[in-house]
């Protein structure tokens, strides 16, 4: 009778560990990337692509994010509409899964923090199956203030099924 007491125990015991452990292992903010850190990011990386255009056009965001084939933990950056610069004759527009596959626009990869600093990769090109290319910047927070810049020589490109 006394074993049949421990098993409801022991399996509640399991389940606390297993959930425990799945919640330490997602990827968690750090606590200097508030939404208004991300939000100057953005804006500065989007000011700094997109130059105000003689007509008006659309330019398309992912508002996901993209592991790397290797499956690098980085930290998703879900782009929100509040983040968004205003440029002249831009209208951004957040790209939807459910949108046309082809469409291009900007990719905001993910970012990772590295030595004391954190890097975020952008890029441009087809936001469906396609391909492009792009840069990593990186970023510090101090005191809430962003010091941004662009890395020297950190190209990269992706393909359908290659991140190169």
């Amino acid at each position: 009778m006394h074993h049949r007491h421990m098993r409801p125990a022991l399996l509640s015991l399991f389940v606390i560990l297993f959930v425990s452990s799945s919640i330490r292992c997602q990827s968690i903010r750090p606590a200097e990337l508030t939404d208004e850190v991300l939000a100057q990011v953005v804006k500065r990386i989007l000011r700094y692509e997109i130059k105000p255009g003689r007509k008006p056009r659309t330019v398309f965001l992912s508002g996901t994010s993209f592991l790397p084939p290797d499956e690098t933990p980085v930290l998703p950056i879900p782009i929100q509409p509040e983040w968004l610069p205003a440029i002249p004759n831009i209208d951004f527009k957040i790209y939807d899964e459910n949108d046309y596959p082809d469409l291009e626009g900007y990719y905001f990869w993910g970012i990772e923090e590295v030595n004391r600093r954190f890097e975020i990769s952008v890029g441009y090109g087809n936001l469906g199956i396609g391909g492009g290319e792009g840069h990593i910047w990186s970023f510090r927070v101090e005191r809430g203030n962003v010091r941004l810049w662009l890395v020297p020589n950190s190209g990269f490109g992706w393909s359908r099924d290659t991140f190169f």
